[in-house]
């Protein structure tokens, strides 16, 4: 008998890295195919897009009040004068206070060169995308495995390249979203804000949507880790944002009770703790940041894994 015929056939390891690469690629593309067939990326967008333009013409509306009572200081004929009068306005005292109120004494002075409308921009990406990311993907792993989806995917890759491809896609759609939202806000300026420069406007809003985007990784890491610990996708909503609480209390905690370095120690395990350096406009401070809320966000997937990868599917 010949012995090629009696020769097992081969099978493809399930641990190379370019098959690692390929599983999460194309996992990745399925979960942001499967977001926008059934219109969740839609909604994201939309929604993300809507309250970023509320927010953003509250604040317009408010640095247009001061605008027009500097003109009536300032005996200035029109309304169209305010558009000399920018550079005056972002230096005056009252500007300044609105800035200190809205970002701090710290983030103040890393925003400092930054344009205006960079930092409005950063103020309700950075408030509104944690909340977005938990509510929305908290529970994406955690239906595929209630439904028994997950089942079929099992047998073709393994579950850590399943779980980091539907990390990479929820990732994607957080981008999205957060450029959509800088559009819209930079043609809300455009039509209604006094002053506005749209070069760097633009250049100003595109870097705080990059850095926003970090700053959302840390919690989707945070998401997938709780979707990976249930199989109900409520609970795993739920507990989302039982974590996202947590998180800005020991935040707050950590900044009010200064004399114990524990609660410092304990906030710079999440992103809150390393959030001040992606407003800074110096590398040194900026990088970072930037791996500290990366590696956070893996961690947090990891350890969700944990549990996944002992489960019964």
């Amino acid at each position: 008998m010949n012995a090629q015929a009696c020769r097992p056939p081969e099978i493809e390891p399930r641990n190379m890295p370019g098959k690692w690469a390929r599983d999460i690629f194309l996992v990745a593309c399925n979960e942001l195919a499967d977001s926008i067939r059934s219109r969740r990326t839609l909604m994201l967008v939309f929604l993300y897009a809507a309250l970023i333009v509320f927010a953003g013409w509250m604040m317009i509306r408010f640095i247009e009040s001061i605008s027009i009572r500097m003109l009536t200081e300032l005996g200035l004929s029109s309304y169209e004068d305010a558009d000399a009068l920018a550079p005056v306005l972002w230096k005056s005292a009252e500007y300044q206070r609105l800035t200190r109120g809205f970002l701090g004494k710290d983030l103040q002075e890393s925003a400092a060169g930054m344009h205006p409308f960079g930092w409005i921009f950063g103020v309700m990406a950075f408030t509104l995308t944690p909340i977005l990311v938990m509510w929305t993907s908290a529970a994406r792993l955690a239906e595929d495995v209630g439904n028994r989806a997950v089942r079929f995917l099992a047998v073709r890759t393994s579950r850590l390249s399943w779980c980091l491809g539907k990390y990479a896609g929820q990732a994607a759609q957080l981008l999205l979203a957060l450029l959509a939202g800088g559009v819209c806000m930079w043609v809300l300026g455009l039509l209604y804000m006094p002053g506005f420069s749209p070069a760097a406007s633009a250049g100003a809003i595109f870097r705080m949507t990059l850095a926003s985007w970090i700053w959302g990784l840390g919690f989707l890491g945070m998401a997938a880790g709780v979707s990976q610990i249930t199989a109900r996708h409520h609970l795993a909503t739920a507990m989302g944002t039982i974590a996202l609480v947590a998180v800005y209390v020991i935040h707050v905690l950590s900044d009010k009770i200064t004399r114990h370095d524990a609660w410092k120690l304990m906030d710079n395990l999440f992103p809150t703790g390393h959030y001040r350096g992606l407003w800074s406009l110096e590398p040194a401070c900026l990088l970072p940041s930037v791996v500290i809320i990366c590696a956070l966000s893996l961690l947090y997937l990891f350890a969700g894994h944990l549990f996944f990868s002992r489960r019964d599917l």
